[in-house]
């Protein structure tokens, strides 16, 4: 309400629209073709997956590669040692990437098990991380259905994803376990 007037309809009606078409997950993703041995990136970070899921904590990891080689990993560990809801396999990666490679984070690539939230892109970007590819989407809390409606500073970020294999698929069923469990 502006100046106690109520919106009009036609705003509401677009407003309920776009919310609509948002939370049924029909916008459209950007996506990228992978590049030949970039699937080994994945594995590894469906073992770091495992490795979180074995600490006690939601089962997504996330690797980030400079140059064809990893220069840092990343699992989830939200629950544990400590709760920590900001400790996402992404935000873990970003935090041991090292000091001297920051000015090449442009060149950077994230691979993650899981499609990022909107908090783990809002970070990978203005680290500035560029690529982001991802196994499985997340229809419930992935931030995809949000690119098209980034600002425009934010638009060339390459987003690659979901390649649906199998792997990915089993870990998104092992995360959504592990939310209502720890819920």
């Amino acid at each position: 309400m502006i100046d106690g007037q109520p919106p009009s309809r036609r705003r509401t009606l677009r407003g309920a629209r776009r919310f609509a078409r948002y939370l049924l997950g029909r916008r459209p993703r950007r996506t990228g073709a992978l590049e030949p041995g970039e699937d080994a990136f994945l594995r590894r970070a469906g073992e770091l997956a495992l490795e979180a899921e074995r600490a006690g904590n939601v089962p997504i990891g996330a690797v980030i590669v400079l140059d064809g080689r990893v220069v840092a990993e990343g699992r989830n560990s939200v629950y544990r040692p400590l709760r920590h809801p900001g400790k996402h396999a992404e935000t873990e990666a970003l935090r041991a990437v090292p000091d001297d490679l920051w000015s090449r984070a442009r060149d950077m690539t994230c691979y993650s098990t899981l499609e990022p939230c909107i908090m783990c892109l809002a970070s990978l970007y203005f680290h500035g991380v560029q690529r982001i590819v991802f196994g499985a989407s997340a229809p419930a809390g992935g931030a995809g259905p949000l690119i098209p409606d980034l600002p425009w500073y934010m638009r060339g970020i390459q987003w690659i994803g979901p390649l649906g294999d199998d792997t990915s698929r089993e870990l998104r069923g092992r995360v959504r376990q592990s939310l209502q469990r720890n819920a």
